[in-house]
């Protein structure tokens, strides 16, 4: 399901981009909305892109590209964090691979594993 190469991040700034979206799903007053419904991985100059409902937020790359845009089921996020936070101990990096069906996400010990979307629903 993975490809050679991954992406390779700070994890602490990981847990930050996903973190950072409200409860009700989306944009909170004054904040100007993406109005994306799910959330997803942008590729950009340096790193990319974390989209969420309630905001975007963007990441710097230590190592590799994201070569394509990735769209996930932003409750997926809450599963994935909660994983990031109990790593973040042990390491500082995590590795994003980008497969056919999902994306697989490396963080010290632990992998999560989260399906793509087919395409993206603006």
């Amino acid at each position: 399901m993975t490809e050679a190469a991954g992406v390779t991040v700070g994890s602490v700034e990981l847990i930050e981009a996903l973190a950072r979206r409200t409860k009700m799903r989306r944009a909170p007053n004054g904040v100007p909305a993406t109005g994306l419904r799910e959330a997803a991985f942008i590729p950009a100059l340096g790193g990319f892109r974390v989209e969420m409902p309630g905001g975007a937020h963007f990441v710097w790359v230590i190592a590799g590209v994201l070569a394509e845009e990735v769209t996930f089921d932003p409750k997926a996020v809450d599963r994935l964090l909660k994983v990031l936070k109990s790593q973040a101990a042990l390491t500082s990096e995590a590795t994003i691979f980008v497969g056919t069906y999902g994306l697989d996400v490396h963080c010290g010990s632990a992998k999560v594993v989260i399906a793509k979307r087919r395409e993206a629903r603006r």
